[in-house]
């Protein structure tokens, strides 16, 4: 098994132990977790890097002409 391997399957085998803690708690983590990430490489969980739109944005409280 790769290093790497072995990494995600220790993170997956966390997130699921969170599924079995209180809401507040498995959210304080998951909100930890995900401050860290954007910390440590914010260019990866940036909306930026999504690319273009794949559809027209409309404004959903624009009304439909009909």
């Amino acid at each position: 098994m790769s290093r790497a391997h072995a990494i995600a399957k220790v993170l997956a085998s966390a997130l699921d132990a969170t599924d079995k803690l209180e809401p507040a708690e498995r959210d304080f983590i998951r909100t930890m977790l995900v401050a860290d990430l954007r910390s440590r490489w914010p260019e990866s969980v940036s909306p930026l890097t999504l690319g273009p739109p794949t559809e027209a944005i409309r404004d959903p409280r624009a009304r439909e002409e009909g």
